[in-house]
Parts: C-alpha cells; sequence; structure tokens
C-alpha cells in the first residue's frame, strides 16, 4: 500500500507541474509622438509589446499597423476613420514579440477634434482578440504649443 501511495502521489505532483501554463498578463502601450497636431502633420506612433505573449496583427499597404481612428464626440469613443482591407491592400499576420516594440507612421487630413488610435491584435497565450488603444490626441487647424 505504502508503494501505491508514492507513486500516486508522485503522478499527481508530475500532472501538476507538467500543466502550469503562465497566465496572461501586461498590456500592450500605444503611444504618439506629441499630443497636438496640425491637420497634414505626421503622426508617428510607437507600439510596445508589454505582455508575456505573441501578439499577432494584419498590417496592410498603408503602414505596419491597420490602427482605427477614434474621435471623442458626445462623450463617447467613435471610429471615425478605418483602413478598407481588400485581398490587395491587407495581409495577415505579422507578430510582435513580448518585449519588442515597432514605430510606424501616417498622414491623414482630419476635422478639428480630439481622437485616439485603436489596434486590433490576436493573442497567442489566449487565442482572443484585443483592442488596444493610444494615448488621446489632438487635431487643430491652427498649431498650438
Amino acid at each position: 500500500i505504502m508503494k501505491y501511495s508514492l507513486i500516486l502521489t508522485c503522478s499527481v505532483l508530475i500532472f501538476f507541474s507538467c500543466n502550469k501554463e503562465t497566465p496572461f498578463s501586461g498590456s500592450i502601450e500605444i503611444t504618439t509622438d506629441k499630443e497636438v497636431y496640425k491637420t497634414g502633420d505626421t503622426i508617428i506612433y510607437e507600439v510596445n509589446n508589454l505582455t508575456n505573449s505573441i501578439a499577432s496583427y494584419s498590417w496592410g499597404s498603408m503602414s505596419n499597423f491597420l490602427p482605427d481612428l477614434y474621435k471623442f464626440e458626445d462623450n463617447s469613443w467613435i471610429i471615425n476613420w478605418s483602413q478598407v482591407c481588400n485581398e490587395y491592400n491587407c495581409f495577415c499576420c505579422n507578430e510582435l514579440l513580448p518585449g519588442s516594440s515597432l514605430k510606424d507612421t501616417f498622414v491623414l487630413d482630419f476635422e478639428n477634434g480630439i481622437y485616439r488610435m485603436g489596434i486590433t491584435f490576436i493573442m497567442e497565450a489566449t487565442g482572443k482578440r484585443n483592442i488596444y488603444y493610444s494615448n488621446s490626441f489632438t487635431f487643430s487647424s491652427v498649431n498650438q504649443p
């Protein structure tokens, strides 16, 4: 009986030690180089994978990422611009490794207002799609300090 107890205990310990998965943690940080832009300015932004998971994303002919642009209106964030994807200008999938970052740019003409970017990633650790948002920034027809 002692022998079987020892074998059973060792088997249980091995099973639980082999099936340990690190839970998903962290976030993806998206930051712009400025807080105020004039229409026509180049937006430079950086995407940092601060998670413990590979983050897969689609990319397009316009940029490394396919950010959606949200405008703050009536106390909520509303999608204002999104790149149209078809088989000719959007591609899947690139990977952003944990701890890595990538810079990108885009230039678009916007109305005055407060905006933020959202980029969708598929996190390998969970298999789920997550949207991560940038800091908010302002477009103004006149440069502000």
